[in-house]
């Protein structure tokens, strides 16, 4: 069984289009587990089992890891720099802002909109480790019972090493989707004059310190995959 675990902004739209491509869009079952981690969840999973071989959303590995095991299944994820993560998001959630509104975690952020801006969205609660959150049992500990971390800023590279390396598919090239398209020039404006500030970036992988250790173990495996 396959378990693909989405991070928002991590291109994890782009591998489900991929998943598709590859094994049938009528094999690929998708779990949106959210961060309630309701106790219905595992009654949920055992009753997809049966359904499916391929499973992908935004979920968090601790009834997956309880119910499936890791080391009988393939489990795929994708991280991203943080920082880009989370400005691809800024940008991504005032585009569809009518879908996010009702998404607890952007509660505080939407409720108080035109008094936060991108640097103060940096160092919301909601916002802060966002990416080792969906690894919510033994930390980083449990990224290393991934069959597959891909780094989102090699995508297409990486995508190809997981198709002929991993699940020995055959695949195209697959387009990236969700690329924030309708950018204003006035959050381009705003974001960028923010992340040109050397004393913003320190203060920013401080404050998302874990992130960055789950990103630099990606990029150890890059390059592992990758070494010459």
């Amino acid at each position: 069984m396959i378990i693909s675990l989405h991070i928002h902004k991590c291109a994890g739209s782009s591998f489900l289009n991929y998943l598709g491509r590859s094994y049938g869009n009528h094999t690929v079952s998708q779990v949106e587990q959210g961060f309630g981690c309701d106790t219905n969840i595992y009654k949920m999973l055992q009753n997809i089992k049966s359904t499916s071989t391929v499973f992908h959303g935004h979920i968090r590995t601790q009834p997956w890891f309880d119910l499936f095991s890791p080391e009988k299944n393939i489990y795929i994820t994708w991280i991203r720099e943080p920082l880009k993560r989370i400005i691809s998001e800024y940008y991504y959630i005032h585009e569809y802002e009518y879908h996010y509104k009702t998404f607890p975690r952007w509660e505080e952020y939407f409720s108080n909109k035109d008094n936060i801006p991108f640097e103060d969205y940096c160092f919301l609660p909601g916002t802060q480790n966002f990416i080792s959150d969906h690894f919510n049992v033994n930390g980083i500990n449990d990224l290393h019972r991934f069959r597959f971390v891909g780094v989102t800023d090699y995508f297409d590279k990486e995508l190809l090493y997981l198709s002929r390396n991993v699940l020995r598919v055959n695949t195209d090239r697959v387009p990236v989707m969700n690329k924030n398209k309708n950018i204003s020039n006035k959050l381009l404006e705003e974001v960028n004059s923010v992340v040109n500030d050397s004393n913003f970036i320190e203060k920013f992988k401080s404050h998302h310190q874990l992130d960055y250790e789950f990103y630099n173990y990606a990029l150890k495996g890059h390059a592992t995959r990758f070494k010459s």
